[in-house]
């Protein structure tokens, strides 16, 4: 299992567990549980109703809402409300994909599924989010990552990578190594090794450093 979060963390092409990454904004939970009058949510926190499903958020006034799949079960007493922005577990999607389909996202939010870095950046640019990570191996043992903030930048920032302290079980902390870095496609490297393509070497796209 240790094997795996490492691979979990630096390679998203090829992967043999289940995972799940998800944020949460905590700051809209008490104001969008007095606003009653909400039609579409902010966040999965704010919603009226806690059940895990798909459902359509707004997070912010200047862009069109948009479909996210919200987890209210984990088994770590993590709490509920999560948007779930990366789901792997069979296989039937590849993400293997260039950096048109990771801006705006691909697969299915009820199946596996990239959400899109640019709604990420649109979730996380204004309030503080959390990150965590799920991972559970085939014979149904899981662990977590858990960082206790989470942001990522602009298209024009290459949507860097910006994570606070891990705290979890996951065997170690392995994507504070990658934090500042810049995401890299197949097809857009941006990553630090000025001689390789971290992204087509993992056959992946990842915050690759090296």
């Amino acid at each position: 299992m240790a094997e795996s979060i490492k691979n979990l963390q630096i390679q998203t092409g090829q992967l043999n567990v289940g995972i799940e990454l998800t944020s949460v904004k905590n700051e809209s939970i008490e104001r969008g549980k007095q606003n009653s009058k909400v039609v579409i949510p902010e966040s999965c926190t704010t919603l009226n109703i806690n059940a895990t499903n798909s459902y359509s958020i707004r997070p912010v006034r200047d862009v069109e809402p948009f479909l996210v799949f919200c987890d209210f079960e984990n088994n770590f007493n993590l709490g509920g409300g999560w948007t779930m922005f990366q789901r792997r577990f069979n296989g039937s999607v590849n993400f293997f994909q260039n950096w048109t389909m990771y801006k705006n996202g691909f697969g299915d939010v009820n199946g596996e599924h990239w959400l899109g870095l640019e709604k990420l950046h649109v979730m996380t640019r204004s309030e503080r989010h959390e990150m965590l990570v799920i991972l559970e191996d085939h014979e149904g043992s899981s662990v977590y990552a858990h960082y206790d903030s989470f942001q990522i930048g602009s298209e024009a920032e290459k949507y860097k990578l910006t994570v606070g302290n891990y705290l979890g079980t996951a065997g170690g902390d392995s994507l504070s190594y990658h934090n500042g870095n810049k995401f890299s496609t197949f097809d857009q490297d941006n990553d630090e090794d000025d001689s390789n393509s971290c992204a087509k070497t993992y056959i992946g796209a990842w915050w690759f450093a090296t």
